[in-house]
């Protein structure tokens, strides 16, 4: 004999193409099922409303009262083993300003006997069940004969913690009632929803990567080094979050050195990054930081592309998106027939296959090579 029924009335969920960079989700666009009676919702907001009745049968054996327990079976949500107890006007409507409703909790209890209903709303990716338990109280035939032998039966409250009955009876003094307690017997069953719940998310995305020569404070006072450095701003603010917030990013250059930002944790050490002024929404976002570099040419391997690769890791569920991108060196251009009293010398170094000799011009840096 089935006790009670269940059903999904309602399931919202944010749009297919949602990012986090939208600002807060909320339900813009109703689900409907597919064939097989699945509900697909997107992370990170997918609110899904219940309805649960109790059958002809349940309330024609001496129902005195009845708990029914929703159990969302949301394995990120640790379930606390106090289930939240509301009293619902019926039927219930989530709108209703009566309802009541712990948002840690993924299962809540109801002691009505009328239609009632519950609602909760799924973070993260999964594939989830609905659980309905339900367990009627009735009384004995005991109970029943010690009302009519203690007085006349005037109210009956709804079960307490230790699922006993408690009774208002007469006492032999006129005008005066005393409280009982009877014993109760409990039928209970546990039937799983014939919808599924399937939460997907929605992956970062980088459409591209921004590079501008950076003129700013140098990492070295090496003029040497510097006429042999590329320094660029790269920026990564030409990409989207899906369902969650950015919570880091990670920069890989071909020379071996790595810069990290870390939402909660960020560096500014202005040699390093410079902040730019998108993401203004969401001040912890790692993305709001460029990074400066100096892209150096690798003596061994002068024609060596500079190469550079950027991931962003989104928060929750560590998904990412990368892309790499090539440098352009510097391009030097070859003149003759210099006046040598023009030439103020910088400096000068010897390597394999002659001396290097880095000098100014004017105001222009000039650098010239000779056998050894």
């Amino acid at each position: 004999m089935a006790l009670s029924n269940i059903n999904i009335v309602n399931v919202g969920t944010v749009q297919q193409n949602y990012s986090w960079d939208d600002g807060i989700p909320s339900a813009s666009i109703t689900v409907t099922p597919d064939a097989s009676n699945t509900f697909t919702c997107y992370a990170p907001y997918a609110c899904v409303t219940v309805k649960s009745n109790l059958t002809n049968e349940s309330t024609t054996i001496g129902t005195v009262s009845a708990i029914r327990t929703i159990n969302f079976e949301d394995y990120y949500n640790e379930l606390d083993d106090n289930l939240a107890t509301f009293k619902p006007i019926a039927p219930l409507l989530v709108s209703s300003p009566n309802t009541q409703y712990d948002v840690s909790l993924n299962a809540l209890s109801t002691n009505d006997i009328e239609t009632v209903g519950f609602f909760h709303t799924y973070l993260m990716p999964g594939t989830y069940k609905i659980k309905l338990k339900t367990s009627l109280f009735n009384e004995t035939e005991e109970a029943k004969l010690s009302t009519i032998k203690n007085g006349v039966y005037i109210q009956q409250a709804a079960i307490n913690k230790d699922v006993v009955l408690e009774k208002q009876v007469s006492t032999e003094t006129p005008g005066t009632t005393r409280t009982v307690i009877v014993p109760v017997t409990e039928i209970s069953e546990e039937i799983t929803c014939q919808g599924t719940i399937t939460v997907v998310e929605i992956f970062p995305t980088i459409n591209s990567v921004s590079q501008v020569d950076y003129t700013g404070p140098s990492s070295t006072q090496d003029p040497f080094l510097q006429s042999q450095t590329t320094r660029k701003r790269l920026s990564v603010k030409d990409s989207k979050a899906g369902s969650f917030p950015i919570e880091r990013v990670v920069w890989e250059m071909n020379d071996g050195t790595t810069y990290e930002q870390v939402r909660w944790n960020i560096t500014t050490d202005p040699l390093k990054y410079i902040q730019n002024d998108w993401y203004t929404n969401d001040p912890y976002d790692p993305r709001k930081y460029d990074v400066i570099h100096d892209f150096v040419v690798n003596p061994d391997k002068p024609d060596e592309p500079y190469t550079a690769k950027v991931t962003i890791y989104a928060a929750n569920t560590g998904s990412s998106a990368s892309t790499t991108i090539s440098i352009p060196k510097k391009i030097y251009t070859s003149q003759t027939n210099i006046d040598p009293n023009q030439i103020e010398l910088i400096k000068c170094e010897l390597t394999d296959t002659g001396k290097v000799f880095v000098g100014k011009i004017e105001n222009s840096l000039v650098m010239w090579s000779t056998d050894k």
